[in-house]
């Protein structure tokens, strides 16, 4: 044999044991990965395998479950997919973590009004932080959340339970200031999302930390609203830790750029409770702050201690109020003018109605019982953007038997509101935007479709701020629809799909506003 042939046949050999290598490498490394996964499950996050009857669903994959199946198709698309071939009930495995989904109003609603259903799952990075396990949105289901949730609202409500209440003149300016914008680029397409943002930023800043300067003015809030950017992109981009915790190790730059953003956000939180310490009077409560630092005043050592709650828990309660009452009322009004711009007979009825309860005069919260067709026009924005598509994630407290099933302790649970949305058994052309579907012949609302609204949730974790989203939400329109035509540029429709992290928005679009005749 020559030389090149015999160095020919090394080489091949070479690779060949290369291969073998690799595989055997690969193959170690998912073991390991295996392996860790399984203990953390047993032994940190108390997983042990599932018994009993559970529901149908995908077989899956190992370790990483049927996360690929959703890349693969696309989360919302994904979930609907799935409804079509196992029903209103079905299991999933999201990384190391066994999952339920909940479609279909009935199962929906009579799942959320249970008890056992009332868990939050404690997912990786909740752990790590320590304080969301024991806050508000994301805190365990136990007799300190009762608690904690009967005191944050209460202070919630001094501000926002009222008919003369101090937020709805704030709305109104942000929505005269959001309506002024909009004139300005004097018929121009431009792209609105940033102004809604920081319109609605200043509502719910100003609520929980009081009345200030206008939004572009204030250095704080511009940037509490570039953290909630980037907590965005980086959830949108992928968050893998709680569903796949060992990752955490394995992209340690992912994981200290989420720490990162939610260390600026609580050091903001921070300064602003201690600004509010130094001056506060029980006697003249000036936001929900000061409401938060009251209820830690209006119940005894003795009550906190037995339920587990501390001071600190109460006045940390800020970033569930910032939290929950941002982007989801920004990414709502955001959807509402895409699909408003798409629909200019919408505009047009809304109008008439304006015109005719309320001629040149600005909108009072009174007004709404009178204005049927503007309060069937925002529950068909709420019904059509499904902000919080899979609601926030549940969690059994218990083993459950539901619908014939039997789900175990510390099982997540998503709530498939987006499906119920645009359930074809619940909507005519859900598709549609068609604010109509919520009136009856003679134009009042149809209670039993507004019935079918599930946007806020039900039961023990439906949203606190509810009432004042829908004050936010119902300002906003009739501000912007009395002074402006809004209008689609030429071009291809807008896309309905959206971006989908912890909240549903849509992608960035243009839009042309005219000041009405």
């Amino acid at each position: 044999m020559s030389f090149p042939e015999k160095m020919t046949l090394d080489s091949n050999v070479l690779d060949e044991l290369g291969i073998q290598q690799s595989l055997l490498g690969t193959l170690l490394t998912f073991t390991v990965v295996l392996l860790v996964t399984r203990f953390l499950q047993i032994h940190f996050f108390n997983q042990e395998k599932p018994k009993g009857k559970l529901p149908p669903g995908p077989k899956g994959y190992p370790i990483v479950g049927d996360i690929p199946f959703f890349n693969k198709y696309g989360s919302l698309e994904g979930f609907r997919m799935l409804r079509k071939q196992y029903g209103d009930i079905y299991s999933i495995r999201m990384g190391m973590w066994p999952t339920v989904v909940i479609s279909g109003k009935e199962a929906f609603k009579a799942a959320l009004s249970m008890e056992e259903f009332s868990d939050r799952p404690l997912f990786f990075i909740n752990r790590l932080i320590g304080g969301p396990v024991k806050g508000l949105v994301f805190g365990k289901y136990n007799p300190r959340w009762v608690l904690h949730r009967r005191i944050a609202g209460n202070a919630l409500k001094m501000f926002t339970g009222t008919r003369n209440n101090p937020i709805t003149e704030m709305v109104q300016e942000q929505a005269q200031d959001l309506v002024n914008e909009f004139l300005e680029h004097h018929g121009e397409a431009f792209d609105p999302c940033e102004s809604i943002s920081f319109s609605v930023g200043s509502v719910i800043y100003q609520v929980v930390y009081g009345r200030g300067r206008k939004a572009k003015e204030d250095k704080q809030l511009s940037y509490l609203i570039r953290n909630f950017g980037d907590f965005k992109n980086f959830t949108r981009a992928g968050n893998p830790f709680d569903v796949m915790p060992y990752m955490a190790f394995m992209m340690p730059w992912k994981y200290k750029g989420i720490l990162t953003i939610l260390f600026r956000m609580g050091k903001l939180a921070a300064k602003k409770i201690a600004y509010h310490k130094k001056d506060y009077d029980a006697d003249h409560l000036r936001d929900a702050a000061d409401g938060l630092l009251h209820a830690t005043e209006s119940y005894s050592a003795e009550e906190k201690r037995k339920a587990g709650l501390t001071n600190k828990m109460i006045v940390e309660t800020v970033h569930d109020y910032i939290g929950a009452g941002f982007d989801t009322v920004a990414s709502t009004l955001t959807w509402a003018f895409m699909y408003l711009a798409e629909n200019p007979e919408v505009q047009a009825k809304a109008r008439a109605e304006l015109d005719n309860v309320l001629g040149s005069r600005t909108v009072t919260i009174q007004d709404r019982a009178k204005l049927p067709y503007v309060e069937a026009v925002m529950l068909e924005v709420l019904r059509t953007s499904a902000t919080l598509p899979m609601c926030v994630p549940h969690g059994t407290t218990c083993d459950v038997t539901f619908r014939g099933y039997n789900i175990p302790k510390d099982t997540v649970v998503f709530f498939d509101l987006y499906g119920t949305s645009f359930d074809p058994d619940l909507w005519e052309n859900p598709d549609e935007f068609n604010p109509e579907r919520f009136l009856n012949v003679d134009g009042t609302l149809d209670q039993a479709k507004v019935d079918l609204s599930v946007a806020f949730g039900f039961g023990k974790r439906r949203c606190l701020g509810e009432g004042l989203a829908r004050l936010e939400v119902f300002l906003f329109l009739v501000n912007v629809l009395q002074r402006c035509e809004l209008l689609k540029p030429e071009g291809p429709p807008y896309d309905k799909v959206g971006l989908y992290s912890f909240v549903r928005s849509p992608h960035p679009y243009k839009l042309i506003v005219r000041p009405t005749e």
